[in-house]
C-alpha cells in the first residue's frame, strides 16, 4: 500500500492541506472557520477540500474529544458533525459543546443517515443546530453553512 511514493506524498499533500492550511480561490468570507468532525478520513478530506475551494480555513478532527479539544484552542465559526460516531455519538458531542458557555451559539451542522432521521426530532437546540441527511449534495451543504453563518447566498445555489 505504501510502496508508491507518490501515493504517499499525495496524502501528506492532502493531510496537510486538511489541517486548516486550505485557503482556496473561492470568495472569501473573511476566512470563516470550519470544525469538520468525522470518524472517516476520506469524509474529512472531501469536506475540507470542497470548502477550502469555497474560501473556507477547514479543521478536521477525528473524533467528538479531539473536536471539544480544538474548540478549546482556536476560534471556529461553524461546526460540521457526523452524528454516527463511535465512542461518542454527535449527540453527545452537541450536548458537550453547548455546555461550554462561550459556545452555546456556535452553528452546527449535523449530518445524519436516514436510518437516524429520529435523532433531528430530539434536538432542542434547533436554532442553531441544522440536520443534512446522507449523502451530503454539495451544492446543499454549502447552502446550509452560508445560511447558518448568515452569508449571502449566490442565487444560482438558492433554487
Amino acid at each position: 500500500m505504501n510502496a508508491d511514493p507518490s501515493s504517499s506524498s499525495r496524502e501528506h499533500r492532502h493531510g496537510h492541506r486538511a489541517r486548516g492550511n486550505c485557503r482556496g480561490p473561492g470568495p472569501l468570507h473573511a476566512m470563516k472557520t470550519i470544525l469538520i468532525v468525522d470518524d472517516y478520513e476520506i469524509v474529512r478530506l472531501y469536506h475540507s477540500m470542497f470548502l477550502s475551494q469555497k474560501g473556507f480555513r477547514c479543521i478536521p478532527a477525528s473524533d467528538g474529544k479531539e473536536a471539544l479539544s480544538l474548540l478549546r484552542q482556536q476560534h471556529v465559526d461553524l461546526v460540521l458533525l457526523d452524528l454516527a460516531m463511535p465512542n461518542e455519538s454527535g449527540q453527545e458531542v452537541i450536548r458537550h459543546i453547548r455546555g461550554i458557555p462561550e459556545l452555546v451559539n456556535l452553528p452546527i451542522l449535523a449530518i445524519l443517515a436516514e436510518a437516524n432521521r429520529g435523532e433531528a426530532a430530539h434536538s432542542s437546540d434547533a436554532r442553531h443546530v441544522r440536520f443534512l441527511l446522507k449523502p451530503v449534495l454539495p451544492d446543499m451543504l454549502l447552502v446550509q453553512i452560508r445560511d447558518l453563518l448568515g452569508l449571502d447566498t449566490p442565487t444560482s445555489l438558492s433554487a
